[in-house]
């Protein structure tokens, strides 16, 4: 797990999916915001690229062809670069690969950052398309 802390708030997230695993706040007890996981849903906020949701047979047609996309999207289960850290903020770097590809045809960069502010933080999702469809 990554994290970033400031003098109030430490957030954890992981490299796999990018996701926020862990918000705290250190004043008044160190609570923790964020469902650590458990025997009823192992997550704790995965992102969901690029799609929300199941398709109707896992399918869905582009230009007359069938392409399958399992149950919301791939991003979850993929492995994100460590784009930029900073002590306050981190960004997280997903781009298309041969294996993205396979089931979503098109060229991308997928960019999450977490900032942590003086009152808590801030997701940002950035999605680029850096190819020409």
């Amino acid at each position: 797990m990554l994290y970033i802390e400031n003098e109030r708030f430490r957030l954890g997230a992981v490299s796999t999916g990018a996701e926020l695993r862990s918000f705290v706040d250190k004043s008044g007890g160190a609570y923790e915001y964020l469902w650590q996981g458990g025997p009823v849903w192992n997550s704790c906020s995965p992102l969901l690229f690029p799609v929300v949701g199941k398709l109707k047979e896992d399918t869905y047609t582009l230009n007359g062809a069938p392409w399958r996309l399992e149950k919301h999207g791939f991003a979850r289960k993929t492995d994100f670069a460590v784009e930029e850290q900073t002590a306050e903020s981190i960004t997280f770097i997903m781009t298309d690969s041969e294996a993205t590809r396979r089931s979503y045809p098109f060229a991308f960069a997928l960019r999450v950052t977490f900032a942590l502010t003086e009152n808590g933080f801030t997701m940002t999702h950035r999605v680029k398309n850096t190819g020409g469809e």
